[in-house]
């Protein structure tokens, strides 16, 4: 038989007392109604603390102003209003034009990606000329690039006629089993320096469009990981560790 339970009868019908308790009781109704209300507030406040968290991640688009070459420096950089304003963890940095003032990466600085293209959605014209090509992001007094996209998310991207070079050691952030995607169209990306990751067994994932070429300059040793070559790409490997110190290379397409 099972136990008795409080308020019940052992066959499970419920005894008047208790049935009727909470409906006769104003007491307990009051209690009730401050006790719901209580929650409410409480689910409103985490709520409200989920989506404050929600915005101060979201990334926001600033682009090179090309009137400096500090990268690490507001004057260097606008966002969407136009205002000067230098990049931060939650930010996404866009090389929108030919280069006038090369970016030198004067400290240790994180962003979530950058790309060489006009804007978010803009795409190549193969009937206009490069334009937004002839960048060599450089690194001084040993500054390091953190990158935190992963996953779906294409920290490096080029699409653009024309060469870009990556000088700076990009480092990407502490993030397990994760892709790190680098995605272009056209043009030509070189790395001459290091790629490297906090965390482990990550995919390098570069894919590429129309003749796309990957130049890999530097020892990539530092990666914790493999690599994954996609979609219509030439890679030149330059350096005998560029790839070899990686757990497997994979070709598809």
């Amino acid at each position: 038989p099972s136990p008795s339970i409080p308020g019940r009868c052992s066959c499970g019908t419920p005894r008047p007392d208790a049935r009727n308790a909470s409906s006769t009781d104003p007491t307990r109704r009051n209690i009730n109604k401050r006790y719901d209300m209580k929650t409410l507030i409480q689910t409103a406040i985490a709520f409200g603390a989920m989506l404050m968290t929600l915005t101060a991640t979201h990334a926001e688009n600033l682009f090179w102003a090309n009137t400096g070459t500090d990268f690490n420096a507001a004057g260097s950089f606008t966002n969407a209003t136009g205002a000067n304003q230098a990049p931060t963890s939650s930010d996404y940095v866009y090389f929108p034009s030919v280069a006038v003032q090369q970016p030198v990466l004067t400290a240790d600085l994180t962003i979530q990606g950058f790309a060489f293209r006009r804007n978010p959605t803009a795409e190549v014209n193969v009937a206009e000329p490069p334009d937004c090509c002839g960048f060599v992001l450089s690194a001084a007094n040993g500054a390091k690039l953190t990158l935190t996209y992963s996953g779906n998310n294409y920290p490096i991207v080029c699409r653009t006629l024309g060469t870009n070079v990556v000088a700076a050691p990009i480092v990407f952030h502490n993030a397990n089993n994760v892709d790190r995607r680098i995605g272009a169209n056209y043009g030509r990306l070189e790395f001459n320096a290091p790629i490297s990751t906090l965390g482990t067994n990550n995919t390098l994932y570069l894919t590429g469009n129309y003749d796309t070429v990957f130049v890999f300059n530097a020892d990539n040793s530092s990666f914790s990981g493999k690599a994954s070559f996609n979609q219509c790409l030439h890679a030149y490997i330059r350096h005998p560790q560029a790839f070899l110190g990686m757990t497997s290379l994979s070709f598809n397409s």
